[in-house]
């Protein structure tokens, strides 16, 4: 009799812009897909080999069609056997200015000389610092939080930048997020590091925050997220706080910048990397 941990494993390999994965991901999320990675142009899906059909294949065939994406999607089967070693023979280690993310696997091999390690498990694409979006906000953290500061961070994922903001020295953290799964693997993820005395995870929209007076925001979120709940991060600023902004894609600054304008908000600081933009904004 096998169970699920036996069971093989479905890899969905995609061809998508960075900008429309967000977007994708939700969907597969809804049709039963667990795992994700994100790597420039491709997507990767995963989903227990029991669960794949025919029928699946027809409705992820048609939702690429809906999105204006060819349905042409590589699919593998990936052996039981081979799961954890695929994890652990493809994830290492990576240094992200002050920090280093490591799987847990790694845990022996992570430190390196003044860096901060940051223990994430890759279950999940969003937020395990494999991205350019969370690693430009890594970069550009230590810059905002230097200790003491209430810190919000909007869609925390798995929690990586709120447990770096803690790691740094905040004195309190909420991430939020609308997806169960992230406040799950968030919470998990803020027991492994350490740092659950500080950080709270809340299964909510920015706009239910109640709290204020953050002295840092953080929205590693898709521009039209960024937008239309920019009116609430704002509300919930300190005087003189600042919003950090990623997942902007340069084709997109401009457009960005003009918004944050209208807000009577301006650019502090920016970062590039891999065609993608990150910005700290400060009230003008």
């Amino acid at each position: 009799m096998s169970t699920e941990s036996d069971s093989a494993t479905v890899e969905l390999l995609i061809t998508v812009d960075p900008s429309a994965q967000d977007r994708l991901v939700a969907e597969l999320d809804r049709l039963g897909f667990e795992a994700y990675l994100q790597d420039d142009d491709e997507l990767r899906a995963y989903i227990p080999s029991s669960q794949w059909s025919a029928t699946l294949d027809t409705q992820v065939r048609g939702l690429l069609s809906e999105i204006g994406l060819p349905p042409n999607a590589r699919i593998t089967v990936i052996p039981a056997q081979n799961w954890n070693q695929r994890w652990e023979d493809t994830i290492e280690p990576v240094a992200v200015g002050a920090f280093i993310v490591t799987p847990s696997w790694h845990r022996d091999q992570r430190r390196e000389l003044g860096l901060i390690p940051l223990e994430i498990d890759p279950k999940m694409s969003f937020g395990t610092g494999y991205h350019a979006t969370t690693r430009l906000i890594l970069h550009m953290l230590p810059s905002v939080v230097r200790g003491g500061e209430r810190v919000l961070d909007a869609g925390t994922g798995t929690g990586i930048l709120a447990i770096a903001a803690a790691r740094l020295g905040a004195s309190f953290v909420l991430g939020v997020d609308i997806d169960p799964w992230s406040e799950r693997n968030a919470l998990e993820t803020c027991e492994r590091n350490g740092v659950a005395d500080v950080v709270r995870i809340r299964l909510c929209d920015v706009g239910a925050v109640e709290e204020t007076a953050f002295d840092v925001i953080l929205a590693n979120i898709q521009l039209d997220v960024i937008v239309r709940s920019f009116a609430s991060l704002k509300s919930k600023l300190a005087t003189g706080g600042r919003i950090l902004v990623s997942g902007i894609l340069l084709s997109q600054v401009n457009e960005l910048t003009h918004f944050v304008e209208s807000m009577d908000m301006h650019v502090e600081d920016s970062r590039v990397e891999d065609g993608w933009w990150a910005a700290a904004l400060r009230s003008a």
